[in-house]
């Protein structure tokens, strides 16, 4: 068994900046149900809150795309969210 690193911080309703020692990722959703993306793929997780049971699928970006592609869609998924949040609490 290896040592494990996991940071999340929440940037608004339901959606969550996560950093592991994979590295950066963006998930977004409530109790029960989430979507993770990060460099390897895109994570559904559905669940029954309170009970330990859930079930998870991933799907993998092709190895080639990887990198540059992840990077380009996260740093765009997080420019929108940061607008949206800086919008929401500019005029609300």
């Amino acid at each position: 068994m290896g040592f494990n690193y996991r940071k999340s911080k929440n940037i608004g309703k339901g959606f969550r900046i996560n950093m592991t020692q994979n590295g950066p990722g963006l998930s977004f959703g409530k109790k029960g149900i989430r979507v993770t993306v990060n460099k390897k793929g895109v994570r559904g997780s559905v669940g029954i809150p309170g009970s330990g049971m859930s079930y998870s699928k991933q799907k993998s970006f092709p190895r080639k795309y990887r990198a540059r592609r992840i990077t380009v869609i996260l740093s765009w998924i997080l420019l929108a969210i940061v607008a949206v949040y800086w919008i929401i609490t500019e005029f609300l």
